[in-house]
């Protein structure tokens, strides 16, 4: 920053800043939008579907505010570092081998052809300590249905600020540890005004972390998978959450890879569970639309594949029209556009063997 030019005024000295100061909200926009000019001169290009991410011969960024990822073949690996390095003042950090490298607080490391993930030992130790929980019992699930005459007390200022705090903190895990997806946003609907009983719900939460603060992630590239399909799994549960709202669940797998896992309440209540599961199928295909334009942007024409365990969904989707179902939001009617483009396969998978069960329901 300097001073270009001084310009009075009643309540001092104005300057113009020259460049984003750190820390301020705009920064990591003209930061990215800078580098995305620089790296255009490289032949490096932003792709449109996710400007987070750029991609040139044998190299992908990923960028997050000025923390960057690559990818690159190992031979390439010095120059592409000398060249981020000739554009800005960089430190190196770790390349990701056998041993634990972190990036953005999580901890990676490749284990032959595949990548685990995890959230630190220390980061999960904070949210119990943050509740006096260091040497809680264990428990084997993160939650159990809540009682009928469940304690509906609200908690006091310092007992609520804590709830948000783990809440918060929990939140920041979900993509990493997905066995926590449904228990964490159950909870996480009750941060505007906390209760008695969501204060425990948290807890068993807690003591279910204690038992698992080793578990890891791994994506694993399965060389079997078909390579033009990227496969997403839904399901729905109705009316069964707070409110008798319903929850979408799914998982979104590409080459055997997980892409994204999700466990949201539902912004309407279903009058049916054929439009609960109608819902979580609209939201498998926004997730899985997402995935397709960014791989079409990197060459790989790719359809969508859904699997469900509801086949009057399934035929609503095949069909035209909301049916008997004339309350039904014209959003939901896009399946049936991908449906009959070809650009979505639907299949009927047993509850039994529906991966996205998990984000639905309490695990038994």
């Amino acid at each position: 920053m300097y001073k270009r030019q001084e310009i009075k005024h009643e309540f001092g000295l104005l300057v113009r800043c020259c460049r984003a100061l750190y820390g301020l909200r705009e920064s990591p926009r003209l930061f990215q939008e800078e580098l995305a000019d620089r790296l255009a001169q490289k032949g490096i290009r932003r792709l449109l579907s996710d400007p987070q991410l750029f991609v040139g011969e044998a190299v992908m960024l990923s960028a997050h505010a000025d923390d960057l990822l690559c990818a690159t073949p190992p031979e390439k690996e010095e120059e592409v570092k000398n060249m981020l390095e000739e554009m800005f003042k960089m430190t190196r950090g770790p390349v990701f081998s056998s041993a634990w490298g972190k990036y953005l607080g999580r901890l990676y490391r490749r284990v032959g052809d595949d990548l685990e993930v995890m959230v630190p030992e220390d980061y999960m130790m904070g949210a119990l300590r943050l509740n006096g929980f260091q040497t809680c019992r264990a428990v084997s699930t993160p939650m159990v249905p809540r009682a009928k005459e469940a304690d509906e007390r609200p908690l006091s200022e310092v007992e609520a600020r804590v709830f948000r705090t783990t809440v918060g903190k929990l939140l920041w895990t979900l993509q990493e540890r997905v066995d926590l997806g449904y228990a964490v946003k159950e909870a996480a609907r009750s941060v505007s005004a906390p209760t008695r009983v969501s204060q425990e719900e948290v807890k068993r939460i807690l003591r279910y972390l204690a038992g698992t603060l080793d578990v890891r992630l791994r994506l694993h590239y399965d060389p079997d998978a078909a390579e033009q399909e990227i496969i997403v799994f839904t399901d729905a549960n109705w009316g069964t959450s707070l409110g008798r709202r319903s929850t979408s669940g799914g998982l979104l797998f590409f080459q055997g890879v997980l892409l994204a896992a999700w466990s949201r309440t539902q912004p309407t209540i279903a009058a049916s569970s054929c439009e609960a599961e109608l819902v979580a199928m609209f939201v498998g295909s926004v997730e899985a639309r997402l995935a397709r334009s960014i791989l079409a942007e990197l060459g790989q024409e790719c359809v969508i594949r859904m699997f469900c365990d509801s086949m009057s969904s399934i035929r609503t989707a095949y069909a035209r029209g909301v049916g008997r179902m004339k309350h039904l939001d014209i959003k939901y009617l896009s399946l049936q556009d991908l449906v009959r483009s070809g650009d979505l396969l639907t299949s009927y998978v047993p509850s039994s063997q529906n991966l996205s069960l998990i984000h639905i329901s309490e695990p038994t």
